[in-house]
């Protein structure tokens, strides 16, 4: 990482009267994904609100996610610069304390200009808290990389579940559609306060290391096939990802599937990312083993195989579940593993996955409904099993093109 990083050598991280500094920064990691993971499915929750209080047409409110994920990608670009020049904790206090101020907007505004910039704003500054959260533990962790990734993933999809729950109990009893906003804030406000003391802390102990790294060291995944194989694999998987979010379930009503099994097989598909996720926690650099590699992989082709093809209930149960389990610990692991062959790189590395990411669930959105417009969506469903080569050739490729993967 460049000079003013200020990362923390994890076995070496001084103590407090009951955890380790590293330790209190992975909780301050872990509540801000908790509350990014509520922010980033909100307009979900909230849009027939939306719609019916600022008088919107389907195009415009469809406009608050793509003003979001656009926005987010920029957030990702614009941090490489500031984590040259300040520390990652300090760079966090300062988003955070961003994003608190923009939640009051967005509690405050009856005018939806302002509210659809305001929720671009939002983006920008998630994107950056992203990757200069990920540069941070990705450095602080240095020895259990894809455990602390993976569990800032749980954390993140615990936030996406909590946010529908938290909208049907405020809107059950009564309450402004807004105020999850200011929820928010309060919640912003109280981790920009936990940030500033914990930046405060690395200041002002010895025990912080200031690690400098040289960007001219290059490691072999700073070569431009390296980055080119792993923005595919991450391109392919933002696509899996949210086009089975997206269009699952309206294509397995079409398929034959009743309504309510067709939502449960949703369930069922985020219920094995989780699980997934939590397996990544558990065994950390042991997920990026050739032969845990392949397992995933033959679960994500499986569950593909299973969904396209054979349309009875439990194949579909099965395979969503093995959709999810195959594709849920995906990011840590290439993230971690990206950032183990060549740590100096790991804001490029986080910037790189986000990015392609973002971009790969907004084609798989637009492409599959339009693919379903013109030929339906039982045809345009199998454009995924494309995407699912491509994921597990493009990663195979970058796995061979780098030190090989621990066995």
């Amino acid at each position: 990482m460049p000079a003013h990083s200020d990362s923390i050598r994890s076995k070496e991280a001084p103590t407090t009267v009951f955890f380790t500094l590293g330790t209190l920064l992975l909780i301050a990691a872990g509540l801000s994904f908790l509350a990014w993971g509520m922010v980033g499915v909100i307009t979900g929750p909230l849009l027939p609100e939306t719609i019916a209080d600022f008088a919107l047409t389907g195009t415009q409110a469809g406009l608050v996610f793509f003003a979001w994920s656009g926005a987010f990608s920029i957030g990702s670009f614009a941090s490489k610069p500031l984590l040259e020049r300040m520390s990652p904790t300090t760079l966090l206090g300062f988003t955070t304390a961003m994003a608190a101020i923009i939640s009051i907007g967005l509690f405050a505004t009856d005018r939806f200009v302002i509210y659809a910039a305001a929720f671009a704003m939002l983006g920008i500054v998630g994107g950056a808290t992203f990757t200069i959260t990920h540069t941070l533990i990705g450095q602080t962790f240095s020895h259990r990389r894809v455990s602390a990734l993976g569990m800032l993933d749980v954390v993140f999809s615990v936030g996406n579940l909590l946010a529908p729950v938290m909208v049907v109990a405020l809107l059950a009893q009564g309450f402004d559609w807004q105020l999850p906003f200011a929820l928010f804030a309060a919640l912003f406000i109280v981790l920009a306060a936990f940030f500033g003391a914990l930046s405060w802390m690395q200041r002002n102990d010895p025990g912080i290391s200031s690690q400098k790294s040289s960007e001219t060291d290059v490691g072999r995944t700073g070569r431009a096939e390296g980055l080119i194989a792993l923005s595919l694999a991450s391109f392919s998987l933002g696509w899996l990802e949210w086009g089975h979010n997206v269009w699952l379930v309206t294509y397995a009503i079409e398929t034959g599937r009743i309504n309510d099994l067709a939502r449960f097989g949703h369930v069922t598909f985020l219920a094995g990312m989780i699980t997934a996720r939590l397996s990544a926690i558990a065994l950390n650099d042991r997920m990026q083993t050739i032969w845990a590699l392949r397992m995933l992989f033959v679960l994500v082709i499986g569950g593909s195989l299973s969904l396209s093809y054979v349309h009875t209930d439990m194949a579909y149960l099965v395979g969503t579940f093995a959709m999810g389990a195959g594709m849920g610990a995906l990011f840590p692991i290439f993230l971690g593993r990206a950032m183990n062959i060549d740590p100096s790189r790991s804001s490029t590395f986080s910037i790189i996955m986000i990015v392609s990411l973002s971009i790969g669930g907004q084609f798989a959105s637009l492409s599959i409904g339009a693919l379903a417009d013109a030929l339906g969506i039982t045809t345009a469903f199998l454009v995924n099993g494309v995407f699912v080569m491509v994921l597990v050739a493009s990663f195979e490729a970058f796995r061979r093109g780098n030190i090989p993967c621990p066995t």
